[in-house]
């Protein structure tokens, strides 16, 4: 019977164990050892305020040395001693021969999976350790899907309690000092601290969940559809500033990534949403999750309604510019193809039907539409909103990016009762057939979550 990779690496590891321990308990005084300064931040005043999250802290450092193995004589020792043992050149060749690779790319992933081996130093001959090391790397040969940790600092959400926990391991918490607090070399310090957002700029809240993936984008995406339903789940300028993930993994990699958007609404999250919230994630996710070319039409409407929402609450730009945003996301929803004539009236006409069912005032919402109408229109013909009436007209941007916020909700979770022009015909029979009107406020209370 043919041996397996799995054994074969099993052997190559035990020999290496072998290898590695004799060498350094040899040459203890003659090993090549590497000093370097490394410091270690230390928080202290961290101030959590509601409304706003995690609003400052103080940082202090620690400075001490490290010991280690030195790099260049871990290398000399991997070349002239691990790579001429015979169990290596053994596995190589297995690798090569499974996975249909060049001898070159056998040799690499062989060579990563020895030395990350001894960077980790569990070469304590312990069974259970070598297994485990050794499953990770056929998986990762495989290319089979893996655990990946993600933690991201979030803006735009603040907390009450000290963290809500929803379905799928997915948990929002409070900033502490262990997010905070880091070690690291001396010389790798201000890359280190540019690179991680979180360490610099306050956070609201922070989000942790688990995902089995076979790819770091696969995570990612995630990401992405959790921050979307965050964002439509209530009015909310929810965002990653850092976003950090750790698979379980030898050859395949995370990282830290950073982005920066404006942070122009805030809401609280509390244990109390968590019922509603699971059923919105369960509810959407599956459609954001699709990949934009195997979409229907309903659900590329609603891809790109999103973007324009996603503008409007993320982007820093004028308040015109906003506003226009969350008028052109009412559009793409309330608005036929070959409509031409009318469009403010329409829009605004369309928009109340859906939004008195949530008990808003018809004529309030009316004029609210018309009003934001009026001032994308004058925008992107080239005028701007005089400089006493900026108060007001935040004051109505808010306004209708929330009347978006629930449309959207409306339009994705009845896009397999309804396509678009369906409901758009329902609405305009809505406004005068009270049956129809009656009808459809059961389908919405049946069919659609809804959060204020």
């Amino acid at each position: 019977m043919e041996e397996t990779i799995s054994i074969a690496l099993w052997k190559l590891l035990n020999i290496a164990v072998e290898k590695t321990n004799n060498y350094i308990a040899n040459t203890d005084e003659l090993l090549i050892k590497a000093k370097e300064v490394y410091a270690k931040s230390k928080i202290s005043q961290l101030e959590y305020e509601e409304g706003q999250g995690l609003v400052g802290y103080t940082t202090s450092y620690d400075y001490f040395t490290k010991e280690t193995w030195s790099i260049n004589d871990q290398f000399q020792f991997m070349e002239n001693v691990l790579k001429k043992l015979p169990e290596y050149e053994y596995c190589k060749e297995k690798i090569c021969c499974k996975y249909n690779i060049l001898e070159q790319a056998a040799d690499s992933k062989l060579s990563q999976f020895l030395q990350v081996f001894l960077n980790k130093s569990i070469y304590k001959g312990k069974k259970e350790l070598l297994d485990d090391y050794i499953t990770t790397f056929v998986k990762d040969l495989d290319n089979s899907p893996i655990n990946w940790k993600l933690k991201a600092s979030l803006n735009g959400i603040w907390l009450k309690e000290s963290e809500v926990r929803l379905n799928n391991g997915i948990i929002v918490r409070k900033p502490d000092v262990s997010d905070l607090e880091n070690e690291c070399s001396l010389s790798r310090l201000t890359t280190y601290m540019s690179n991680t957002n979180l360490q610099n700029r306050p956070t609201s809240a922070i989000l942790e969940f688990s995902a089995y993936a076979s790819s770091s984008s696969e995570v990612h995406k995630k990401l992405a559809n959790i921050l979307e339903i965050f964002r439509i789940f209530r009015l909310g300028s929810v965002w990653a500033q850092c976003t950090e993930i750790s698979p379980q993994s030898i050859l395949r990699y995370g990282g830290v990534s950073g982005s920066r958007y404006s942070t122009s609404y805030r809401y609280g999250l509390f244990k109390e949403d968590t019922e509603v919230l699971n059923s919105l994630i369960a509810r959407l996710e599956p459609t954001l999750d699709k990949d934009f070319g195997v979409m229907n039409k309903n659900e590329k409407l609603m891809h790109l309604t999103l973007k324009r929402y996603r503008d409007a609450l993320l982007q820093p730009v004028t308040i015109e510019a906003r506003i226009t945003s969350a008028i052109t996301c009412l559009e793409s929803l309330f608005l036929k193809e070959n409509e031409m004539l009318e469009l403010s009236h329409r829009l605004s006409q369309r928009v109340t039907a859906l939004l008195r069912v949530y008990n808003l005032s018809p004529l309030e919402v009316y004029k609210n539409v018309k009003h934001a109408y009026g001032i994308r229109s004058k925008y992107i013909h080239g005028g701007e909103i005089k400089k006493e009436q900026i108060q007001s007209a935040n004051e109505l941007c808010k306004i209708i990016i929330d009347y978006a916020r629930i449309s959207i909700l409306n339009f994705i979770q009845l896009q397999e009762k309804f396509n678009k022009e369906n409901l758009i015909n329902k609405l305009d029979d809505s406004v005068l057939d009270e049956k129809v009107l009656s009808d459809f406020k059961d389908i919405l209370n049946y069919d659609v979550i809804i959060t204020s």
